[in-house]
């Protein structure tokens, strides 16, 4: 479990695998001492012990005993209060549900990280677990300070596979941007539709560790289920902006400035993840970037370290309005009168 849940970049640091809070003790919430409740749960249980597990695998209804302090990964089965009084539910949850998690995050075994460079420092990196969401508006950044964590794009696959298949894809298996692990949220999404991910997954389910009951117990929240593209997707768009991206002004959570460039950039490509045929997404894709450029080309701070934002080709267009109206197709073509290329497939033209 250690390999799981510490990494010791040096003597004097170790990180911790944010699925595991820090030590194996998210908060007040013991992963050890909820791990024998459950096992003591099953082996006192005759008749019941075999219906939890037909609801783990197959969500055949039943009922559940009171399983404390698991809401960590099954946030559905915390204690929830009614608007402030002393009513509440207790949260319930089979307990072959947090076994079987615990056996998979085990799974999760870190490494060591380090950019090219003698002087490059090492980082701790844990597989499918990506960097905090960047801040959409002004509140978020507060927020990413104090209550978000990070994201566990978790891999799924169709097929029945064995514990050293799904081993070994955990120990190599980091989605990819080109030649590079992904990182960010959005490069996440970008691996999913350029199909850079492992062979067999066909999508993620995408968690966020963030505080919900208290500032010192993270959980994961659902955000949805992304599906990946097949290798003969044709409509490798979004990698060509990628670097442009990296390369925009961040938001400082410390300092709570916030800028506003990558958060909702990167929202429209998970959401293009999620929905690539929907048209409206690319819309407001293309208005992100032609907006954030606009704010680059007016700030001399900003000029300084940005890119200016790259020659699209024309399929952006084409997916943003399959059936262009006469007004879109006039905006086009005055759009592209100042546009400078050598290649015949980039937009707009």
């Amino acid at each position: 479990m250690l390999d799981s849940n510490i990494i010791s970049i040096r003597e004097s640091k170790r990180c911790y695998n944010p699925i595991f809070g820090e030590g194996g003790q998210n908060g007040r919430r013991n992963f050890e001492i909820v791990y024998k409740n459950a096992n003591d749960l099953i082996k006192k249980a005759s008749v019941e012990k075999s219906k939890w597990l037909r609801y783990t695998l197959h969500k055949c209804e039943t009922k559940f005993p009171q399983l404390s302090s698991c809401g960590s990964w099954f946030v559905h089965a915390n204690r929830t209060h009614n608007s402030g009084q002393n009513w509440y539910r207790e949260g319930y949850i089979s307990p072959w549900s947090y076994l079987i998690a615990l056996e998979g995050a085990l799974l999760l075994v870190g490494g060591i990280g380090k950019r090219l460079g003698s002087n490059a420092k090492a980082y701790a990196v844990f597989p499918f677990i990506t960097k905090s969401p960047s801040p959409l508006s002004k509140h978020e950044v507060d927020i990413a300070n104090r209550e978000t964590w990070c994201e566990f794009w978790a891999p799924v696959w169709n097929y029945p596979a064995t514990i050293k298949e799904v081993r070994l894809l955990f120990e190599r298996g980091l989605a990819r941007v080109g030649q590079k692990a992904a990182v960010a949220p959005y490069e996440f999404a970008v691996s999913a539709l350029t199909a850079g991910v492992d062979a067999g997954i066909p999508g993620f389910c995408r968690f966020v560790i963030r505080t919900t009951t208290s500032t010192n117990t993270k959980e994961a929240i659902p955000n949805g289920n992304i599906s990946i593209r097949g290798k003969d997707n044709k409509d490798n768009l979004i990698p060509s902006i990628l670097e442009w991206i990296k390369r925009l002004p961040k938001d400082n959570v410390n300092d709570k400035k916030f800028r506003g460039f990558v958060g909702p950039i990167e929202d429209c490509i998970i959401r293009i993840a999620k929905s690539p045929e929907d048209y409206e997404i690319w819309q407001e894709l293309i208005f992100r970037l032609t907006e954030s450029q606009r704010r680059i080309d007016n700030n001399i701070q900003f000029r300084e370290h940005a890119k200016a934002v790259p020659l699209l080709k024309k399929e952006w267009f084409n997916r943003a309005w399959p059936k262009p109206s006469y007004e879109v197709l006039v905006a086009k073509s005055i759009a592209s009168v100042g546009a400078v290329s050598t290649t015949k497939k980039s937009w707009p033209h």
